[in-house]
């Protein structure tokens, strides 16, 4: 019984140990070159050094047929970070990276039918607003309000009857 009771007091005085000095680390100290703008930039950096992917696979057996919706979080992703940390020059390879995409590279825009290809949109969008670009506002708004557009198929209702008990 006594060996029960000094385990347990053991044990808490060991968690509350760990746990005033879990409370001490600040996320100021990284080793160097660890730390969150280098690790970003390095990210950042590794996305525009890659192909368009399929679902975030960039070695898929098949080439990608659009631009799917890792790629797009990624991007968008990008473009905030660089906004953020004032590295104009990871935009402007983020804006060049898009370029293609009202050219040679159309073909890769998703269609305007799901919230999984519409979320391309947000991000020459986010161009739009960091640049200016009136091509990228026209295009991403395109995407935002196809959201609100009625798929050819529901009959009259917008919820699969399995889940919303609407007659069909």
């Amino acid at each position: 019984m006594k060996l029960k009771k000094l385990t347990v007091y053991i044990l808490v005085a060991l968690m509350s140990t760990l746990s005033a000095a879990a409370k001490d680390k600040t996320l100021t100290e990284f080793p160097a070159g660890s730390g969150p703008v280098e690790v970003g930039e390095r990210i950042v950096k590794k996305f525009l050094a890659t192909p368009h992917t399929r679902f975030g696979n960039p070695r898929a057996e098949k080439a990608p047929t659009y631009i799917t919706y890792p790629d797009a979080c990624a991007w968008l992703g990008a473009m905030w970070f660089a906004k953020e940390t004032d590295k104009p020059q990871l935009t402007t390879a983020l804006v060049e990276r898009f370029e293609p995409l009202f050219g040679e590279e159309k073909h890769l825009l998703p269609k305007m039918n799901h919230v999984d290809h519409n979320v391309v949109g947000s991000v020459p969008l986010e161009i739009y607003m960091q640049r200016g670009d009136q091509r990228c506002r026209d295009l991403g708004m395109r995407y935002a309000d196809s959201q609100w557009e009625l798929p050819a198929d529901a009959k009259g209702h917008l919820y699969p009857d399995s889940f919303s008990g609407f007659p069909s």
